[in-house]
């Protein structure tokens, strides 16, 4: 018998609770047959279903992060007194400059030791100021 949508979200999440318990595939695998009296062709779909839910809830998570530190920033932006200063400027510049950073307006820098990995601005920040 085919289960209903409730039904089927329901073992979605108790598959993903036990893959955040850090059971084995296998193990996920035996419950759900056992529980469910599913076929394990049905258990796999399950733990694939899970494991699109997990990246879709942490590529909304990440896009609500990258608002709230874009917002952050300009706050901070906006609540610069001396920006007609030449120190006051370098500083609003700064911010700016991180905030299309952010936003991905910057060619990553390439480090050609590793084929052609990104290398993060602070990442070379660092990697500057050790030598």
């Amino acid at each position: 018998m085919k289960a209903d949508k409730l039904t089927m979200d329901l073992r979605i999440r108790m598959v993903m609770e036990w893959m955040m318990d850090g059971f084995m595939t296998k193990d996920i695998i035996t419950q759900c047959t056992s529980k469910w009296g599913i076929d394990e062709r049905m258990a796999y779909k399950y733990i694939k279903q899970a494991k699109k839910t997990f990246l879709k809830i942490t590529e909304d998570d990440m896009k609500e992060r990258l608002a709230f530190h874009i917002a952050a920033r300009m706050k901070i932006y906006n609540a610069m007194s001396d920006k007609n200063k030449p120190a006051g400027a370098r500083v609003a510049l700064d911010f700016l400059k991180d905030i299309a950073d952010l936003e991905g307006f910057y060619m990553q820098k390439v480090d050609v030791t590793t084929q052609g990995n990104a290398i993060h601005s602070q990442e070379f920040h660092t990697t500057l100021i050790l030598k």
